[in-house]
């Protein structure tokens, strides 16, 4: 877990593997806590992107850089990249924003505006599409809220269903004293 404090808000992001060998999956889990008396409207903005930064104490043998997107599109509640599933988000987002490497505004204007109906699909013959989940959170004094994303590390693995969801699905994230 990596933890960003300011004196109104807190950020803690999670990262968990979960599943087998043959269907592993990583789970991120990006909690929001409001450290005020105040109510408190905030944005979370995950992006997909082609780059990798990786600081210099996680390389693991290996450099960070780019892996090419060339076909990004947004079906039945996930990301699917050049095909293949990619991200899937247990509470769906407010707005999505696709779009290629020359878009005007990037790397996340186009999700932020969004004043039309965003593409459910982009391609970039240059491999360097970009997209992004935006959530409009509405915090209560001392509240929080919660988004879990899941993506697939080998396999076609199946996209895990959270306890509490009934069969319409997990709940829109709220929030709750702490």
């Amino acid at each position: 877990s990596v933890t960003w404090r300011d004196p109104a808000g807190e950020l803690q992001i999670t990262a968990i593997a979960i599943g087998d060998a043959a269907s592993a999956q990583l789970a991120g889990r990006y909690t929001l806590r409001n450290r005020t008396a105040e109510p408190l409207t905030a944005r979370l903005v995950l992006a997909v992107r082609p780059l990798q930064v990786t600081p210099p104490t996680q390389m693991l043998g290996k450099a960070g850089g780019v892996r090419r997107i060339e076909r990004l599109a947004w079906t039945d509640g996930g990301l699917v990249i050049d095909g293949g599933p990619a991200v899937h988000p247990l509470v769906p987002p407010d707005r999505v924003g696709l779009w290629p490497l020359h878009a005007v505004g990037y790397p996340i204007a186009p999700v932020a505006a969004a004043p039309a109906p965003a593409p459910t699909s982009v391609v970039d013959p240059a491999g360097l599409a970009s997209g992004a989940l935006a959530y409009e959170l509405s915090l209560a004094p001392h509240g929080e809220a919660t988004i879990v994303v899941v993506a697939p590390l080998r396999g076609d693995a199946p996209v895990p269903v959270p306890p509490s969801a009934g069969p319409a699905g997990p709940a829109r994230p709220g929030s709750r004293p702490r």
